[in-house]
């Protein structure tokens, strides 16, 4: 699969075919297996764990955080045996402990989210940009790396201080959209759009992605814990790499 870390490369295909050579129909042994990961994924993620399960009569119980808790927790030592995160994240990981492959899923782009009811044209140039966030009431972001890199692109443009007494800080993605759909003020909110798509039934329409020169990709990844339940953890490894499963995230907006 293309666009891995230097750990994929050569490594993760030798690794999971010592581990496991096929997806097998059934794995007995494990009660279930344990996944941590970043929420910007989790659309896809739960499709591909349920169509795994149903394949191996495995169980998997994944629980969804933002970067910097989930870095606490595999610091403070939660069981885990899969571990989704950006790519970076990944890396350090293994830097740290034994050497573990790394299943490359797919990267996520930052974009625009509004209400329904606001009126808005598509965010597709610079000027747009400007003009949206002069707009807006309140701007809605997030304290990981999506409302960070945000916060240099309100620099780089100048707009800073302009900016600064309408920018709220929220948890994480769904935060951000919940806080866009709860407000009666007309809010922008800004994300990834994998996070936005449990909300467009509830009135939460897209306003388009950030132009190309002001966007940013985070690229995501899966890691097997070296000390967890290798066998059930490289089955599932092996799903997510597999075509099915890459069918499932790209039509999520996780792309290669």
């Amino acid at each position: 699969m293309a666009n891995r870390c230097p750990a994929v490369v050569g490594a993760c295909g030798l690794a999971l075919v010592a581990l496991c050579l096929a997806v097998p129909a059934r794995i007995s042994g494990a009660a279930e297996i344990v996944v941590l990961s970043v929420g910007a994924v989790e659309v896809a993620l739960r499709e591909s764990c349920g169509r795994f399960e149903r394949r191996t009569g495995l169980h998997v119980r994944t629980s969804y955080a933002p970067v910097a808790t989930l870095r606490q927790r595999v610091a403070a030592g939660e069981r885990w045996d899969v571990l989704v995160a950006p790519l970076p994240v990944l890396a350090e990981l293994q830097s740290t402990s034994a050497s573990t492959p790394v299943v490359a899923l797919g990267r996520v782009g930052l974009s625009a989210a509004v209400h329904a009811r606001t009126p808005l044209r598509a965010i597709d140039t610079v000027d747009v940009f400007r003009q949206a966030l002069t707009a807006a009431d309140e701007i809605a972001i997030s304290r990981g790396t999506s409302g960070q890199h945000l916060e240099t692109v309100f620099d780089a443009l100048g707009m800073t201080s302009a900016l600064s007494p309408k920018v709220t800080r929220h948890a994480d993605g769904h935060a951000v959209f919940r806080r866009v759909l709860e407000s009666p003020r007309h809010v922008i909110g800004f994300g990834q759009p994998t996070e936005m798509k449990p909300y467009a039934d509830q009135g939460l329409r897209e306003a388009g992605a950030l132009p190309g020169s002001l966007q940013q990709y985070v690229s995501y990844g899966a890691i097997a814990n070296p000390t967890g339940d290798a066998p059930a953890a490289a089955s599932l490894l092996t799903f997510l790499d597999s075509r099915a499963s890459r069918s499932v995230f790209e039509r999520a907006g996780v792309t290669q």
